[in-house]
């Protein structure tokens, strides 16, 4: 048995020697379940709870999309809108996983959400620089994952080099107009 000063709680499972974090973010995953959901002690709870996530360092980062044009934006609501379920959805945390998994699965999720959001935003519209140095207006919407629609206003016979970066991927295209 642990006493806290929020609860006594008996742990279901093993726990792994160390894992000091995940024993004081269940303290006050159960502490947060134990009160109202509009009360102020749940709240208070709450807020510390999202406190120790965000000073953990174990929140996922998402390396793999850091080339992503928005991804500090994307990155920053997604991990808003994951306090905010957190905070919803406390009664659906489930003890047998690690309360950071449960974070982190969330978290995910909502990553994508937002990513989603931000690739099927409208299309934007870039200047570029054709090879005489004068400017071309583009407008380029991301269609997927994988396909990017670029529409270029030109004469004929000019010659253009686009390079894009998607995700972690750089592709350079010459065209022939």
């Amino acid at each position: 048995m642990m006493t806290t000063e929020y609860q006594t709680f008996e742990v279901q499972q093993e726990m792994p020697i160390g894992d000091e974090l995940d024993l004081q973010l269940r303290q006050l995953v159960y502490a947060a379940q134990q009160h109202p959901a509009k009360s102020a002690k749940r709240r208070k709870i709450l807020n510390q709870l999202i406190g120790k996530i965000q000073n953990s360092g174990k929140l996922t980062r998402f390396y793999k999309y850091r080339y992503l044009l928005n991804f500090e934006d994307i990155y920053s609501e997604a991990e808003a809108n994951t306090y905010l379920e957190i905070c919803n959805t406390i009664e659906d945390y489930r003890p047998e996983y690690l309360v950071m998994a449960w974070v982190n699965q969330l978290f995910y999720w909502r990553f994508h959400d937002v990513k989603r959001k931000y690739r099927n935003q409208q299309s934007k519209i870039l200047s570029l620089d054709d090879e005489n140095g004068e400017k071309v207006d583009a407008v380029i919407s991301r269609q997927s994952d994988n396909l990017v629609e670029i529409a270029l206003s030109a004469e004929l016979n000019e010659r253009f080099s686009v390079e894009i970066i998607l995700d972690e991927s750089k592709v350079t295209q010459e065209f022939l107009v």
